[in-house]
């Protein structure tokens, strides 16, 4: 429902409809691809806590959101959290939470013509230079040069 809203919203502001479908479609293939099929094992409270805070921040990452409103969304100490993050996923709910938001960035900028500007705010960045920061120390380049070599190598490969 939060995916649509945002679309509505890019329609409003003046996204292309062919942009905003293209965008809606690339977040629900994102949110499938990101689970892996389910596999009765026993589960521990660490790993039951881990995925159910996986699962949160797959669905709330473009919201303005840190790890102490995880914690509390799932009724837990953030320090209980970080706990099973580390021990399950070997990262903090913080840095799951940007590589999640890194990830669908790095969609959007290969795969539409949104604005980094635009990118930065449908990602749950606070600023766009502050989506500019963290990406450059992930990726070790800007979103505009990470799209650039992308989009030659994807029209270097269509040949």
């Amino acid at each position: 429902m939060e995916l649509f809203r945002l679309i509505i919203e890019d329609v409003r502001r003046g996204v292309q409809q062919r942009d905003a479908t293209r965008l809606l479609m690339l977040a629900m293939l994102s949110e499938l691809s990101a689970s892996p099929p389910s596999v009765a094992l026993p589960v521990s409270a660490l790993t039951a806590l881990a995925e159910r805070g996986k699962d949160y921040v797959r669905l709330n990452f473009a919201s303005p959101i840190s790890s102490g409103d995880i914690a509390k969304a799932l009724e837990c100490s953030p320090g209980y959290l970080r706990r099973a993050f580390h021990e399950i996923y070997g990262c903090s709910p913080s840095d799951y939470l940007v590589g999640m938001r890194l990830h669908n960035a790095r969609e959007l900028l290969i795969r539409t013509r949104l604005s980094v500007r635009g990118i930065s705010g449908l990602c749950g960045f606070e600023t766009p230079s502050y989506f500019t920061r963290v990406f450059k120390h992930n990726q070790g380049m800007t979103p505009r040069e990470y799209r650039i070599l992308h989009s030659l190598s994807f029209t270097v490969s269509g040949l």
